[in-house]
C-alpha cells in the first residue's frame, strides 16, 4: 500500500491555481512594451523577455530573475511580469528582493484578480511575520484568495498570525478550516496541537496530536518528531520510544528511527520544532510544501520551502527539500549548493553528503564522489549505506572488482542477514560474475533467492547464466518464465526468455519473444542484436542485417561492437553469436 501523504492527490491539480504559467499562449504576459525609444533598448528588453521564459522552462531560477528584472526596467508596470519575476526570485532563494514586488502586486488588487497573486499576498505578509507585527500580518494575509489550493493552505497560516497576535483560541477556530472546508484533517489536527503547546495548553494539544495519529498511524519523520517530542517534554518517556521504534521498524532502511531512538535514550532532550509562532508557521510552508512535493508540484513545494527559511533560515527539513527538488529537476549543482548549506551538526548532513556523492557521479565528476563515499564509510564503521552507494558506482563503471571488495565488507558490517538484504547479494552476484567468479556468483543468487523467493530480477539473471553457460536449463528457463510473469513489460526479461529460446535452438520461439523485447526497449544494442541473430537463424537475413546495422548505431559496448562489424561483413555462419543481454 502507497504511504499516505498529508494532504490528498487532489492538490495535484489545484496547485495550478498558484503557478504562473510558463508556455500556454492563453495565458502569457505580454512582450515588454515598446517605448518610443531607440530601437536597440526595445529589442533588448524584448530579448531578456525571451530569455527569461526560456530559462524558466529550463528551471534555471537565477538567470530567469535577471532577464526578467531587466525587462522590468523598460515595462515597469507589467503586473505578469513582475509576478514571474517574484516566482524566480523565490525559487532562486532571493525572497529579499522579491518582497517589493509582493507589495506591488497586492497594492494592485483593484486592477489584477487576485486570485492570480496569492504567494504576492502570503509573502507580503510574511514580511511583517519577520518584523514581528502581527496585526499587519493579519490584514495581508487576509487579501490573500479562498480558492483553489488556498482553502488548504491559508487557514494554517492564518491561524498561526493568530496565534502570534496572542490569539490562540481564533487561531484554532481559523485551523478547523483546513479539516472542515478543505479535507485537511491531519494538518489541520498536527499544527492546533503545536498552537495549543505553545500556548501551554497541553491537555488540548495531546487531544489534537492524538487525533492526527489517528488519521495517519504511519507518520513521516516530521510529524514523529513534533509529537514524540511533546510526549518527551511531558515525561512521558515509553510514549516517545514506541513513536521513534514505529518509525524505525517502518523505515529500516533509514538511520533516523535509530537515531532518534538513541538520542532518546541517552537523556538528550528533544528540541520544539516550533518555539514560537514565527517558526510554528515555517513549518506549515514546510509541511504544505512537503506534501506537494509528494503529489508532483514541485515548482510551488520549491517557493514554500524558500518562505520557510525566509522565516526560520535554520530549518534543515527544508534546506534538504530544495536540494530533492532541485535533483529532481537535473539541476545537480544547485542542488549539492544547497545539500553543502547544511550545518555540519544537522543529523540530515549525512544523507546529505549522499546526494551530494551521487549528484556527483551524474555531473561525470566520478572521482570527487568516488573521495566522498570513501571517506565516509571509514567515518562510520556501523554503516553500510556510504559503502552500498560506493559499490553501486564502482559497478556502473564497470570497476568490478573493486565494487566485489566494497560489497564484500558491506555484507561483513551488516552481521544479521535479513530479508531487505538480498539487494546487496544480488549486486555482489552481478560484480562477481562480471568478474568471471562464477562460483561465488552463483551462492550469491541462490542467497538472494533464499532472502526474497521468486524476485524477478534475481531470477532473470541467474536463470539467463545458467541457459547462457548450458547448465541447469530446465530449471533456467522455468526462473525466467517466472521473472516475465512478474515483470512482463521488462524488455530486459522478456529479452532473457527470448535469447534463452535461442540458446535451446527454439529459434522461431526466440524471434517472438525478441521481437517483444525490441518493441519494449527499442533503443537497446545487445537486444536488437539478438534479435538479429534470431532472425538469421530463421532464414529472414536481410532483416537480420537490419537489426545488426541498427544495434551499431546505438553504442553498443566495444566487443559488441567488433561483432557486429564481423556479423555484417560475413553473417551469422562465421561469427559466434554475442553473449551479451539478460
Amino acid at each position: 500500500m502507497a504511504r499516505q501523504t498529508l494532504i490528498g492527490a487532489s492538490l495535484l491539480a489545484a496547485s495550478l491555481a498558484f503557478m504562473p504559467a510558463l508556455v500556454q499562449a492563453e495565458t502569457a504576459p505580454k512582450a515588454p512594451a515598446a517605448k518610443p525609444a531607440a530601437a536597440q533598448d526595445t529589442v533588448t528588453a524584448l530579448g531578456a523577455y525571451l530569455a527569461g521564459n526560456h530559462a524558466m522552462v529550463t528551471n534555471d531560477r537565477a538567470a530567469a530573475a535577471e532577464y526578467l528584472l531587466k525587462a522590468l526596467k523598460d515595462d515597469p508596470d507589467n503586473d505578469q511580469l513582475q509576478r514571474r519575476a517574484m516566482w524566480m526570485l523565490i525559487g532562486a532563494g532571493r525572497v529579499n528582493e522579491a518582497v517589493p514586488l509582493a507589495g506591488k502586486l497586492t497594492a494592485r488588487d483593484n486592477e489584477t484578480p487576485i486570485a492570480e497573486t496569492p504567494i504576492a499576498a502570503i509573502l507580503w505578509a510574511l514580511e511583517r511575520v519577520r518584523a514581528g507585527d502581527w496585526a499587519q500580518a493579519q490584514l495581508r494575509a487576509a487579501k490573500a484568495p479562498q480558492n483553489n489550493l488556498s482553502k488548504l493552505l491559508m487557514p494554517l497560516i492564518q491561524g498561526w498570525i493568530e496565534a502570534g497576535a496572542g490569539k490562540t483560541d481564533q487561531a484554532l477556530e481559523t485551523m478547523k478550516q483546513a479539516g472542515e472546508k478543505a479535507g485537511n484533517p491531519v494538518l489541520r489536527d498536527l499544527h492546533s496541537g503545536m498552537v495549543a503547546e505553545l500556548a501551554g495548553r497541553m491537555d488540548e494539544a495531546e487531544k489534537f496530536y492524538a487525533q492526527a495519529v489517528i488519521a495517519m498511524p504511519r507518520m513521516p519523520l516530521r510529524m514523529v518528531e513534533v509529537i514524540a517530542g511533546f510526549f518527551e517534554r511531558r515525561g512521558r518517556m515509553d510514549e516517545a520510544l514506541s513513536l521513534y521504534k514505529d518509525y524505525a521498524q517502518e523505515n529500516p532502511e533509514s538511520y533516523y528511527g535509530e537515531m532518534l531512538v538513541k538520542r532518546a535514550k541517552d537523556g538528550v532532550k528533544a528540541p520544539v520544532v516550533a518555539a514560537n509562532a514565527r517558526e510554528g508557521l515555517a513549518e506549515a510552508l514546510f509541511h504544505f510544501g512537503s506534501a506537494l512535493q509528494q503529489d508532483r508540484s514541485a515548482d510551488l513545494a520549491l517557493v514554500l520551502a524558500r518562505l520557510a527559511l525566509y522565516l526560520k533560515p535554520d530549518l534543515p527539513v527544508a534546506q534538504v527539500m530544495i536540494a530533492n527538488i532541485l535533483e529532481s529537476q537535473q539541476r545537480h549543482e544547485e542542488a549539492n549548493a544547497a545539500y553543502r548549506s547544511l550545518s555540519p551538526k544537522s543529523w540530515l548532513t549525512w544523507s546529505s553528503r549522499l546526494r551530494i556523492a551521487a549528484n556527483l557521479e551524474g555531473l561525470e565528476k566520478t572521482a570527487e564522489a568516488e573521495a566522498i563515499l570513501r571517506a565516509m564509510t571509514k567515518e562510520q564503521s556501523d554503516r553500510v549505506d556510504a559503502l552500498t552507494q560506493l559499490g553501486a558506482l564502482l559497478r556502473t563503471k564497470e570497476r568490478f572488482p573493486d565494487a566485489v571488495e566494497v560489497y564484500d565488507q558491506t555484507i561483513k558490517r551488516v552481521g544479521k542477514v535479513e530479508p531487505r538484504h538480498w539487494t546487496l547479494f544480488y549486486s555482489r552476484g552481478i560484480a562477481l560474475e562480471r568478474s568471471k567468479q562464477w562460483q561465488r556468483a552463483e551462492a550469491d543468487f541462490l542467497r538472494a533467492l533464499e532472502l526474497q523467493p521468486d524476485q524477478p530480477y534475481v531470477l532473470n539473471y541467474l536463470g539467463y547464466s545458467w541457459i547462457d553457460q548450458g547448465i541447469n536449463l530446465d530449471r533456467g528457463m522455468e526462473m525466467i518464465r517466472k521473472a516475465v510473469e512478474q515483470r512482463p513489460t521488462d524488455g530486459y526479461i522478456v529479452d532473457s526468455l527470448g535469447w534463452a529460446h535461442y540458446r535451446l535452438n527454439n529459434f522461431e520461439r526466440a524471434v517472438e519473444h525478441l521481437e517483444r523485447a525490441v518493441e519494449l526497449r527499442p533503443t537497446d544494442a545487445t537486444i536488437n542484436d539478438h534479435l538479429g541473430d534470431a532472425y538469421w537463424k530463421v532464414g529472414r537475413t536481410n532483416e537480420a542485417r537490419f537489426q545488426w546495422e541498427r544495434a551499431r548505431g546505438l553504442k553498443p559496448e566495444p566487443d559488441l561492437a567488433a561483432q557486429l562489424v564481423k556479423k555484417l561483413r560475413e553473417g551469422l555462419s562465421a561469427s559466434a553469436p554475442s553473449q551479451g543481454g539478460g
